[in-house]
C-alpha cells in the first residue's frame, strides 16, 4: 500500500486483506414482522381517534331510535 496511490488492488491482496478484516459491507437490518408493524401503527392518536369514530358509528349503526309518529329524524352529535 503506497500513501499517495492508494492500494494496489492484486487479487492477492485482496482477499488478504476480505480475509483478515471481513468484506466491507452492512449487513441488512432483519424486517419487522406484520405484529410490530401493527403495534406501532396502533400507537398512532389519528389512528386511534379514527378507530373510536368508527366504534361509536357501528354501535349506533344498531340504535333504533323509538318512533314518536312525528317523522323528526333523532339525531345523537358525535363530539
Amino acid at each position: 500500500m503506497n500513501g499517495c496511490a492508494g492500494l494496489s488492488g492484486n487479487e492477492g491482496d485482496l482477499r488478504r486483506r476480505e480475509e483478515e478484516f471481513g468484506r466491507n459491507e452492512i449487513p441488512p437490518k432483519p424486517p419487522k414482522s406484520f405484529f410490530r408493524l401493527l403495534w406501532e401503527a396502533l400507537q398512532d392518536v389519528t389512528l386511534i381517534v379514527l378507530l373510536i369514530a368508527a366504534a361509536l358509528s357501528l354501535g349506533l349503526s344498531f340504535y333504533k331510535a323509538p318512533d314518536d309518529g312525528t317523522g323528526k329524524l333523532h339525531c345523537v352529535p358525535l363530539l
